[in-house]
């Protein structure tokens, strides 16, 4: 897995200017505890190398960026600090041609057409979208896109809570970065636990988790559709028969014979199950994948947890 292909995973990658190296490691301990492992330090004051050095070495398995690389001086001295990734704020073809020919994983600011097809021409793929509300938002970002269907853009500037979902249900779009989850004034008043709870909402947003349907095991056909008409009379919703179960609406699928989970199982939808999964197994949760769903395109639809969890088997389900 590449290093961009780790921060898609993520999804929001926090973009933070560091000031004090003294808290740089409860900082990135904060992160990590609300789903985010993952940061990119600007280098905008003299202290920011030393704080990147210092997460890296303390989390060596945090996903560790450095922005606001102008000059080929600052891309050896971030890479030697332990940054995985450059960000620069603009297209610089000198810069990106010295971090190619070093090995260096460099994304780009682009605004415009014109910056993106230069960057393509160079043989970049991943990008950042720059100023993303100011340069016109999710709809200039989808047009652009739809020229360069193989380059995927991480959008900051003017990302927040709020409209963070509208730019990650774009395809192209990899990730968004900002630093809404940890304002700087919360880093300096040591603001920890308030920073995972940012941290953790703003994942929850991006996922948005909730259930889409419970259910039900059964013996056999005749019990399984007499539950679902029964389930059905309750809430006024149509009996759905398939081969295996039959579903009361939406709300509840009943098993024509027992399946996984002792008590059933619960499906989890979410807006990016691959994002996903990777937020449950950052808590340790393993996740049965050789028995996953695809559709037909051969897009993941969805996968069962290995383990149950009182009683109940659960699954992710993208929707």
């Amino acid at each position: 897995m590449t290093i961009f292909e780790k921060t898609r995973s993520v999804g929001v990658i926090p973009v933070l200017g560091l000031r004090n190296p003294d808290t740089a490691e409860q900082l990135a301990a904060a992160l990590i505890a609300g789903g985010i492992p993952a940061i990119e330090v600007t280098l905008r004051n003299p202290a920011a190398v030393e704080c990147l050095s210092r997460i890296k070495k303390a989390y060596p398995d945090m996903i560790c960026g450095a922005g606001t690389i102008l000059t080929t001086a600052m891309a050896d001295e971030a890479m030697a600090a332990g940054a995985e990734f450059l960000v620069s704020p603009g297209f610089d073809p000198k810069l990106v041609a010295y971090c190619q020919e070093k090995g260096y994983p460099i994304m780009p600011g682009v605004s415009s057409p014109s910056e993106v097809q230069c960057a393509v021409a160079m043989g970049l793929t991943d990008m950042k979208f720059f100023p993303a509300e100011a340069g016109g938002g999710p709809a200039v970002l989808k047009l652009i896109s739809s020229a360069f269907p193989k380059v995927r853009f991480v959008a900051t500037g003017g990302i927040t809570m709020d409209n963070l979902a509208d730019y990650l249900a774009l395809p192209c779009v990899s990730g968004v970065g900002g630093s809404f989850m940890a304002p700087a004034a919360m880093i300096a008043e040591g603001k920890f636990a308030e920073i995972t709870a940012l941290c953790t909402a703003a994942m929850h947003r991006m996922l948005n988790f909730r259930i889409v349907h419970v259910g039900v095991n059964c013996d056999e056909d005749a019990e399984a559709k007499a539950t679902a008409e029964l389930l059905a009379k309750i809430f006024s919703i149509p009996v759905i028969p398939h081969s295996g179960c039959y579903f009361a609406g939406t709300l509840f699928e009943v098993l024509k014979q027992p399946g996984r989970g002792a008590k059933g199982h619960i499906a989890i939808g979410t807006n990016d199950i691959h994002r996903a999964i990777a937020f449950v197994e950052s808590k340790g949760i393993k996740l049965d994948h050789e028995n996953a769903k695809y559709m037909a395109d051969g897009r993941l639809l969805c996968v069962f947890f290995a383990e149950e969890i009182a009683g109940f088997a659960l699954h992710l389900l993208q929707c």
